[in-house]
């Protein structure tokens, strides 16, 4: 099959073949089974390369509890699994763009700044739209205006839907999605 191509605002009726998009989907999900398993390691699993590496707004709360390095490796380690199967499971899909969502956004908040993190932080968000199924042509979010203005997230959203298919509706009072 074909589906929309990126640039179809430019040219109307833009189609690419469907394989392209999935192997796509497929070569994110390599990515994250990878990172899967480069961090079974033990350097990883104790916690060090997370004490060597956090370097952000929280680390200071953090360096006084007992086992937290740990704790925070084996849950990266967990994410990393869940996302490289979750994002094809219709039943976990929305879960895991959500997880992948903070994830991401969590490593540019803790993790010492690098170019590399935060260009690999944002080329997977914005490969997560192509695991989406669309009914229609857009799938209509609705939200209430002051959370709408209010939150980065959605702004951030808008930017990463480079392929134009989400539609957000702005209303007064919200009555449902």
């Amino acid at each position: 099959g074909v589906v929309l191509a990126i640039d179809n605002r430019k040219r109307k009726n833009c189609l690419v073949f469907g394989w392209v998009v999935d192997l796509l989907k497929i070569q994110l999900s390599i990515v994250y089974f990878f990172t899967f398993v480069v961090k079974l390691r033990p350097d990883w699993l104790s916690g060090m390369l997370m004490y060597l590496n956090l370097n952000g707004l929280f680390a200071p709360y953090l360096s006084h509890i007992p086992g937290i390095y740990r704790s925070l490796a084996w849950f990266v380690l967990l994410i990393d699994g869940f996302l490289f199967w979750a994002l094809w499971s219709k039943r976990w899909r929305e879960f895991a763009f959500f997880v992948g969502f903070l994830l991401h956004v969590g490593i540019l908040f803790t993790v010492k700044f690098t170019l590399g993190l935060i260009s690999f932080g944002l080329l997977s968000l914005s490969l997560y739209p192509l695991f989406l199924e669309i009914p229609g042509d857009k799938v209509t979010v609705n939200l209430r205006r002051d959370i709408l203005d209010r939150f980065p997230f959605f702004q951030l959203l808008r930017y990463l839907d480079w392929l134009k298919i989400i539609r957000f509706r702005s209303i007064k009072y919200f009555v449902g999605v």
